[in-house]
């Protein structure tokens, strides 16, 4: 509630501040005694003579405050009220879209992290943080992780997970951008609050977006990969973590995740147990492993 004061408060201040002159030139001229007990501020709303010069200029603009009054007043009940309720409706509307789209960037950005060895909020991560990726030589060997996963930042639960970097983060890009297209062909995208089409507008056209669908090509492609991803990788995946954060203005269940490396020992044991679901159910292809999480039990 108060993000969304304080947002009013920004995007309607010219209103706010001549609806606060049009009370004080009011008040001004009003026979009310005055409610103030500081000198200097009842000297300020010290009525000037009537009959004189000064009066009548205050008395011109007192029926221009109270002309804005009534102009406002109808302005919030014609356009401003349901214009709003409208954007309710829709937010409604987009609200099982943007769910998703924001774990799929949390979890590209998890992964990234991971890497990295950052272990911050998102909000709390500096360019200087992730400058390294232009140097960082990302493989494409099977990484095995520990994922545990937070709703609204509560801890929900940990799976274990493996993936390959050059094949995995491609398909992540591609489920964020699939959920942006849905947001955006929807017919109540022209009642979406301006601030979500700004972000998914950032998230479409970041470079950063871009460098990871060339993941795929780079596998045997060094070449590729330095003149593609290593430039200006790190300072698009900080602009791609801004605009994730800026999400956390707007009321939906947010997803989040924190990957932490396996050792050798546990990455035996996930090994053994994916085995034995693959046993257990042949029908299971080898492609669907990467998706089967196991459920760590505390």
């Amino acid at each position: 509630m108060r993000k969304k004061i304080l947002y009013f408060i920004k995007e309607n201040k010219v209103l706010i501040l001549l609806l606060l002159l049009a009370l004080f030139f009011i008040a001004k001229l009003s026979d009310l005694p005055c409610v103030f007990t500081l000198k200097a501020v009842r000297y300020l709303f010290l009525q000037p003579q009537r009959g004189t010069y000064i009066y009548g200029a205050l008395k011109l603009m007192e029926n221009l405050s109270l002309a804005y009054i009534a102009s406002l007043v109808f302005y919030l009940i014609i356009e401003f009220i349901p214009k709003q309720k409208k954007a309710k409706r829709a937010y409604q509307i987009i609200e099982n879209e943007l769910v998703s789209l924001f774990s799929n960037m949390s979890k590209l950005i998890s992964i990234l992290n991971s890497e990295l060895k950052i272990d911050k909020d998102y909000k709390n991560i500096k360019l200087s943080d992730v400058e390294i990726l232009d140097s960082l030589s990302v493989s494409n060997e099977t990484k095995y992780y520990h994922n545990k996963i937070y709703i609204d930042g509560e801890y929900s639960s940990e799976t274990e997970i493996y993936i390959q970097y050059y094949s995995e983060l491609p398909k992540i890009i591609n489920n964020i951008l699939k959920r942006i297209d849905k947001i955006k062909n929807m017919p109540c995208i022209v009642d979406v609050d301006n601030r979500i089409i700004q972000i998914l507008s950032e998230v479409e056209s970041n470079g950063f977006v871009l460098q990871v669908q060339y993941l795929e090509k780079c596998v045997d492609n060094y070449e590729l990969f330095k003149n593609i991803i290593r430039t200006n990788f790190g300072k698009n995946y900080y602009h791609f973590i801004q605009s994730l954060t800026k999400l956390y203005d707007f009321e939906f269940r947010k997803f989040t995740y924190k990957k932490y490396e396996m050792n050798n020992n546990e990455k035996e044991e996930y090994k053994k147990n994916i085995q034995e679901i693959i046993e257990k159910h042949p029908e299971i292809r080898e492609k669907q492993k990467a998706y089967l999480g196991i459920k760590r039990v505390n």
